[in-house]
């Protein structure tokens, strides 16, 4: 069905007068002397046509902000699902780090006996005297430790 600008309008019309609920909108479409839209004067018939136009554009310009609305909304979705891909990465660097440090620092204690890898600035401290036997076990454990992670 085609609808002329006059039927257009006055739907229009009814339609706003519906959403909220305004009784005195309903009835604006009709004349002072109760007359249907076919007989309103020209001039009211323009008006109604321009107020349809504008509802219609208004009713346009809302569709296209919604829809930039909800590109920016997946937009930032996607960033947020990067950012956090990002850093569950870093966590498991750094827990893969902790994890290894910890290691070496037990093989240190254990079979070097060597009480902290820490820079101590004392030669005393910082420097130590091992024998063969002590090194090759830590590079044992160290090569045992590698092999059970991969």
């Amino acid at each position: 069905m085609i609808l002329t600008d006059v039927q257009r309008a006055w739907r229009w019309k009814l339609t706003v007068a519906w959403l909220t609920g305004n009784e005195k909108l309903k009835y604006e479409g009709v004349t002072h002397d109760g007359a249907d839209w076919r007989f309103a004067p020209h001039c009211e018939i323009q008006r109604a046509c321009k107020w349809a136009r504008r509802a219609m554009k208004d009713e346009y310009e809302t569709v296209k902000r919604l829809a930039q609305i909800k590109r920016d909304a997946d937009r930032l979705i996607e960033e947020i699902a990067t950012a956090q891909r990002a850093a569950d990465k870093l966590r498991e660097d750094v827990d893969h780090t902790t994890q290894r440090e910890t290691t070496i620092a037990e093989i240190a204690r254990t079979k070097l006996r060597i009480p902290t890898l820490d820079v101590q600035h004392s030669d005393s401290l910082d420097f130590h005297d091992l024998s063969v036997v002590l090194i090759r076990e830590a590079l044992l454990a160290a090569y045992d430790a590698g092999v059970s992670t991969s």
